[in-house]
């Protein structure tokens, strides 16, 4: 309080208190439910987008998710929420394309997060092939070739390094990496001598890319 020169007292100030808040939301991780590719299966059905905060100071706030322009919302419940990416858009993207997806939320106060744009994904809906299936004991199966084990040479298309061939014959998988859009499977001398004599016997070979694309069912030989 004060008074002024004739003595007369002011009435008291009463001061507002507030709260000094700066610190804007913090993105702990940002994951899409199809991972670092979505295939043809996957873009079939609606998506979701999980955006975590590493604080739980934003209940109620919420995230905004854009991919390729497109904008998702879903509310923080505790530090996350989870955002339905509709399985329409999912397949509105470029075949072989790399997106970003994009993720915005602002506090209360209005501080707004530092946008979240670490999370890539390729579109990827191109199917592997197999081209080319070559069993070594060729057309036929002898008795003196089902005593050694044998080499099922796979050729596929599309397939990347490293990707998973499988070779099944008479329900037994054997299996071999891709290298260069080729591979080997070894077929045990233990399983070839258990076919019935005469017997004609199908080879069935099947490998998906990356992507989770999966190949035609080779079943030629």
């Amino acid at each position: 309080t004060f008074t002024d020169d004739a003595g007369n007292a002011a009435s008291a100030l009463a001061l507002t208190a507030f709260t000094l808040d700066t610190t804007a939301p913090v993105f702990s991780s940002v994951t899409a439910s199809w991972g670092d590719y979505l295939n043809a299966a996957e873009d079939n059905a609606d998506g979701t987008v999980t955006v975590t905060l590493s604080n739980a100071n934003d209940n109620g706030r919420v995230a905004t998710v854009t991919i390729n322009s497109v904008v998702d919302t879903c509310t923080i419940s505790g530090t996350n929420c989870a955002a339905t990416i509709a399985g329409s858009d999912l397949r509105g993207y470029s075949n072989g394309a790399t997106l970003t997806i994009y993720v915005d939320i602002s506090d209360a106060l209005g501080n707004a997060a530092t946008q979240n744009s670490g999370t890539t994904f390729v579109y990827d809906i191109t199917a592997p092939t197999i081209t080319g299936v070559t069993a070594d004991w060729g057309a036929y199966l002898n008795a003196a070739e089902d005593n050694t084990a044998a080499d099922v040479d796979v050729v596929t298309g599309g397939v990347e390094n490293g990707q998973t061939v499988t070779v099944t014959i008479g329900g037994v998988a054997d299996t071999c990496s891709a290298s260069s859009n080729a591979c080997s499977a070894t077929v045990a001398a233990g399983d070839l001598d258990g076919y019935t004599d005469g017997a004609t016997v199908t080879i069935y070979v099947d490998v998906d890319d990356a992507a989770g694309n999966s190949a035609t069912q080779n079943s030629a030989t």
